[in-house]
């Protein structure tokens, strides 16, 4: 049984997805700790033309709209790694996963947004299904802000 667990997850939309416009530039900052003596912090900054460029290339975003981020750290990280990666890799849009220090790290990416946050669901969803994780039923998933 899992003694100590969190997971926390992210998605980014590029541009204005009603609208099918891609953002001029602009940067993004994620960081944050697990209480637990983790922490992590993830820049992105794009400037206004790079930020098209590194959406379109192929060793960059390949296309992407909307990428996903999923940390996990729990004592049975390693353990879930197989899972995780099997689980990103059925993704419809693309996906991957890495063990970093004991942090499992899940990044998916897509061109259409609702596809990319269905993928973080599924992921989600899928890793709560192994059998050493409690059987208290899993927190609901919520929207905040606005549409997608």
């Amino acid at each position: 049984m899992v003694r100590r667990a969190l997971l926390a997850c992210e998605i980014v939309v590029f541009g204005r997805g009603a609208r099918t416009r891609i953002s001029p530039g602009g940067s993004s900052m994620s960081h944050g700790g697990s209480g637990a003596g983790i922490a992590w912090r993830g820049p992105t900054r794009c400037g206004s033309t790079a930020i098209s460029r590194a959406l379109a290339a192929p060793a960059g975003f390949g296309g992407a709209r909307a990428l996903a981020t999923a940390l996990y750290v729990g004592d049975d990280a390693e353990d879930l790694l197989p899972l995780a990666r099997t689980l990103a890799e059925a993704a419809e849009g693309r996906g991957g996963v890495s063990l970093v220090n004991g942090l499992l790290v899940a990044r998916l990416l897509g061109a259409r947004p609702e596809l990319v946050r269905r993928d973080l669901m599924r992921y989600i969803a899928g890793c709560g299904r192994r059998p050493a994780v409690s059987r208290r039923p899993a927190a609901r998933l919520a929207q905040l802000g606005g549409a997608s």
